[in-house]
């Protein structure tokens, strides 16, 4: 935090080619927030808190990153692990599926009723995998550890 807010908040002022020789890391994190800034500055010189690169903004963008990373690490997921996943669930959904409706059917003739009125269908297996991977994501994502690093500034 020491060293990369200062260095986002040098960015930020324009100046592209100072770079604080402790820091070993590639300046990406700091580019964003520096061009919006940038930005600001030119059309909304009002909104202090962003053009100067306060640390409140600073910690405001950590937020936008995590949201942002929502749809990417739930791709990431179906990528690395979607076959297994799907290996996994299907026939667990399939028969809790096939309980239902079995169930449903005796309870409707019990009652002397028609049938499969509101019986469950395939569509629902889509329904529970990506439940389940909508689950992980945001599992990963609030991880403890990551939560807390969200609202620092690249600690």
């Amino acid at each position: 935090k020491i060293f990369h807010i200062p260095q986002t908040q040098t960015f930020c002022r324009g100046e592209w080619l100072v770079y604080h020789p402790l820091i070993t890391t590639l300046p990406g994190l700091y580019l964003i927030p520096a061009l919006i800034a940038q930005f600001s500055q030119r059309l909304l010189p009002f909104i202090t808190m962003v053009t100067t690169c306060s640390v409140r903004y600073l910690r405001l963008i950590n937020i936008v990153y995590l949201v942002l990373s929502i749809p990417i690490v739930h791709a990431i997921i179906w990528l690395l692990h979607g076959d297994r996943i799907i290996n996994i669930l299907q026939p667990i959904a399939k028969k809790k599926t096939n309980e239902f409706n079995r169930d449903l059917r005796k309870n409707n003739q019990a009652r002397g009723g028609g049938g499969d009125d509101i019986a469950l269908s395939e569509q629902h297996f889509d329904d529970i995998i990506d439940d389940v991977q909508t689950h992980f994501t945001l599992e990963i994502l609030l991880f403890p550890l990551n939560y807390f690093y969200a609202f620092l500034f690249y600690t």
